[in-house]
């Protein structure tokens, strides 16, 4: 009840900025509808209307997706350590805006551009200041040409060369990116197997999946004979039970665990896929122990008992024993 009077009161919230975003909007086309009559029409509203807000809530939603990032991505952070980083942020970026005015300027005087300084400096600034120092070098090479009269063209080179960055930024973007996601990859892949590790039954339910989705309920057979992904997993799987449970655990450990499966699956395989991958399953349990032998009784063994458990009389005693007279009770 709490998370959907939550949700409610999100969707309210978002709603209400929207509208109040979109009120300006809409008396601009309302205005714009007084003076045209031709496009004070219910259809052309409406429309107008729902393009205007699936916008607005686009919009709404990619900026709370950005808070979202942003909060996740400063989890853990003081408000302190942000305002230290956000300062430090500040002064590195007047840092490279100083440098680059100072480097245009040199580049002004040095190179004798034809053009007046502040217009020079104001149309290359923005350009980062790797690019400025790689057109430099570039322009450098070729200004002492005597058929180079203009000077103007560094600005050219200067746009060239940032063509030639920004593709190269890309690239590197690119290989950062597919190394981030090696590295996930790789660490969901060392997080799974040390998760299979611990817990071999859990991996052994997986191993069992995966048979299953190999049977072919039409031919009755599971395809390729059962070779595949999912019998590595189960050799390895059992491999693991038996190595931390012994043979006899290990094997009424995977009786238990397959007996789960085949009642959750008997409905999707029915009885032969069931049948197919139990037998797939014996063919790498441990094997049963054997009875112990045990002594047979003989022919004899039980007449024996039989002689001893009937009523015997006692022998009479012997000697000087038998003349004495009985001893009275009390005695």
């Amino acid at each position: 009840m709490h998370s959907t009077t939550v949700s409610k009161a999100t969707i309210e919230r978002a709603f209400e900025t929207v509208k109040t975003i979109a009120v300006p909007l809409l008396d601009v086309t309302n205005r714009i509808a007084e003076k045209i009559p031709a496009l004070r029409q219910t259809r052309l509203a409406i429309a107008l209307t729902t393009i205007l807000l699936t916008a607005l809530l686009k919009a709404y939603q990619a900026g709370a997706r950005a808070q979202r990032r942003a909060a996740q991505e400063r989890q853990g952070l003081s408000r302190e350590d942000l305002l230290e980083a956000a300062q430090e942020h500040r002064e590195s970026t007047r840092a490279e805006d100083r440098s680059r005015l100072l480097l245009l300027r040199f580049i002004h005087d040095a190179y004798d551009i034809q053009r007046p300084v502040t217009r020079f400096v104001r149309s290359l600034r923005r350009f980062p200041l790797a690019v400025l120092r790689r057109a430099e070098r570039a322009f450098g090479t070729q200004v002492h040409r005597d058929d180079i009269r203009d000077r103007a063209p560094f600005c050219a080179i200067v746009r060239s060369v940032h063509e030639d960055y920004r593709a190269e930024q890309a690239r590197h973007r690119a290989d950062q990116e597919q190394r981030e996601r090696l590295q996930a990859s790789e660490a969901e892949q060392a997080s799974r197997l040390q998760a299979r590790h611990e817990s071999p039954e859990s991996w052994l339910r997986e191993a069992l999946g995966a048979l299953a989705c190999q049977w072919q309920p039409a031919a009755r057979q599971l395809l390729y004979g059962g070779v595949g992904l999912g019998r590595r997993w189960l050799i390895d799987a059992l491999a693991l039970l038996i190595e931390h449970h012994g043979p006899g655990a290990a094997r009424d450990i995977a009786d238990g665990v397959f007996q789960d499966f085949s009642t959750a699956s008997i409905d999707r395989l029915g009885g032969d896929g069931v049948t197919a991958i139990r037998s797939l399953l014996e063919q790498h349990l441990p094997p049963k122990p054997q009875d112990t032998k045990q002594t047979r009784c003989t022919q004899n063994f039980a007449a024996v008992i039989l002689a001893r458990a009937g009523s015997i009389q006692p022998p009479a005693p012997e000697g000087a024993l038998s003349n004495l007279p009985a001893r009275p009770g009390g005695s």
